[in-house]
């Protein structure tokens, strides 16, 4: 295929989405970068405290007209991985989840980032995802199940 396809299906996936979705899209073009950088320069307690601040509801934006909460969260996961895939690196699932559990946040969702690793294993696999009322965002329930969970993410133990 020529490059010029390439770009054209592009351009006319990204006019075929929604202005909402173009503009987190770009959102999360530009955050995911800074999740990276902040990951390196702090402290992962801190990017996660950061991810998952509470929002005062007097200032909490309204969903797209139409969408319920749990929509708009899995649509938002769709968009995170999509930025993911195609922005300035190819970010990990962790600096996917807490962009995504930021953004959630700051509509009023109860997202919460989930940190888990695969128990028993020769080498250490671990992975982090979003949850909103106990569901997984993103993939399949199944995806995160050989995953253990390490607590909730970014809290120090007492």
């Amino acid at each position: 295929m020529l490059p010029l396809n390439k770009t054209g299906n592009w351009l006319l996936q990204w006019q075929a989405l929604e202005p909402w979705e173009r503009r987190l899209l770009a959102d999360f073009a530009v955050l995911l970068p800074l999740i990276w950088l902040g990951l390196r320069l702090l402290s992962f307690k801190r990017v996660s405290r950061f991810a998952q601040t509470e929002i005062q509801t007097s200032s909490i934006p309204r969903l797209p007209c139409g969408y319920q909460a749990y929509d708009y969260a899995q649509r938002c996961a769709e968009l995170t991985a999509i930025a993911a895939r195609h922005g300035l690196y190819r970010a990990n699932c962790l600096h996917q989840a807490l962009v995504l559990c930021r953004v959630l946040r700051r509509k009023g969702l109860s997202a919460q980032l989930r940190v888990g690793v695969k128990p028993q294993v020769r080498t250490f696999e671990a992975h982090a995802w979003v949850e909103l009322d106990n569901q997984v965002l993103g993939r399949s329930l199944n995806e995160y199940l050989p995953f253990s969970q390490l607590g909730r993410a970014g809290e120090s133990e007492a």
